[in-house]
């Protein structure tokens, strides 16, 4: 776990609070130490103790989440419904937007054995599913959703990707909540118009504006695997976003909030919305998202096209498949991995617990050797 840095303060996207118009809940008690956080070189998208910036700032922060891990029942799949159409407003118009969007954002209070929090959720389809971080209702006794009507309703938790901070609520909601439509957000681009809506500190249903301030960004939790691809913005980000979305200027969704910072000011993060697209349907079906590990620490290679490995984790696939230090890894599964980004791409495509082949050149050696991936774990060994 890296040391955090002296003038780099922490990450948050969640808060522990008592939940605002609900019930007196359980004293606080038993919050998890903060983990911590590190934007990074790019060495810990492959499972390795180093922190940075990609792109070349440095730095780790503290988190502060919420607590325990409760599977939940899977129930059958449903097919999402078609997305309502965008939201028309001009890039002044927030007003008008603001209005249209809130009513398919919901307040979070979840209780657990420990106590109580706050978070935010959009509507996603017409059968009653919600988007939220994994952190919000990890270890969740009870989910009530709240919306800028005064309306509440019982919710329970299908699917979560604890390693991706994804979750998928539902509930039985009437048909007048229109669902919110998901942005392609890899056509996002710095400068565009970015709004976030949710209960930050627990004032309900606020809305913040500023800018994509980056995209492609990765930040990891010191010991858990690292988020990456996400969308940076300053547009306000506080404790209490956590799960509600990222908007452009059309009332499209282009993320779902999930990390802010409090001693650095502006910056926030965003899972792409093409990211929670792409595993929507399998979160529905109450699947428990596991992604694959390969356990080791790396960083570019100079003059290369491949990825040179710094440091191989004992007991990981890795090692069993017989990685170095000093090896530079140019392809897995078959396709080129010429720099970090490209093998942490072609990593995620893979499956848990499949063989697959990995190449990398060792002096003047060419080899290709043969690794089984398991499950990012809990934490790093």
């Amino acid at each position: 776990m890296e040391r955090p840095s002296p003038h780099v303060g922490p990450l948050w996207s969640g808060r522990w609070s008592e939940p605002v118009a609900d019930p007196p809940a359980p004293p606080r008690a038993g919050f998890r130490k903060p983990l911590i956080i590190g934007l990074l070189i790019g060495t810990l998208l492959i499972g390795g103790p180093i922190g940075g910036v990609t792109g070349g700032v440095v730095g780790s922060w503290a988190a502060t989440r919420f607590a325990g891990v409760r599977t939940t029942p899977v129930v059958t799949a449903t097919t999402p419904s078609v997305p309502a159409q965008p939201i028309a407003a001009t890039s002044t118009d927030l007003t008008a937007l603001y209005e249209q969007v809130v009513k398919s954002v919901a307040q979070v209070n979840v209780r657990t054995g420990r106590g109580s929090g706050i978070g935010s959720a959009l509507v996603v389809d017409q059968n009653g599913h919600l988007l939220t971080n994994n952190h919000v209702v990890e270890g969740a006794t009870q989910v009530t959703i709240r919306f800028a009507n005064g309306q509440s309703y019982q919710a329970r938790v299908l699917g979560r990707d604890p390693a991706g901070d994804l979750a998928v609520l539902e509930a039985s909601l009437p048909a007048s909540i229109p669902p919110l439509p998901l942005a392609d957000s890899d056509q996002v681009k710095p400068g565009q118009r970015a709004i976030a809506i949710g209960s930050p500190e627990g004032l309900s249903f606020s809305i913040t504006a500023g800018i994509v301030s980056g995209v492609d960004r990765t930040a990891g939790a010191g010991g858990s695997r690292p988020l990456s691809g996400l969308i940076q913005t300053d547009a306000a980000i506080n404790p209490g976003n956590s799960g509600g979305p990222l908007l452009n200027e059309r009332g499209e969704v282009i993320g779902v909030i999930t990390l802010g910072t409090t001693n650095l000011q502006n910056i926030g993060f965003a899972i792409p919305s093409n990211t929670a697209r792409r595993l929507l349907s399998r979160l529905i079906a109450g699947e428990i998202i596991q992604h694959p590990w390969l356990g080791i620490t790396a960083a570019p290679a100079e003059n290369s096209d491949g990825v040179l490995v710094a440091d191989v984790a004992a007991n990981s696939p890795a090692s069993r498949a017989g990685l170095r230090p000093g090896d530079v890894i140019t392809s897995l599964a078959g396709k080129p991995t010429p720099t970090l980004d490209e093998l942490r791409k072609v990593l995620d495509e893979q499956e848990v617990g499949r063989t697959v082949p990995i190449e990398v050149r060792r002096g003047g050696q060419r080899l290709t050797l043969s690794v089984t991936l398991q499950a990012w774990p809990a934490q790093l060994p």
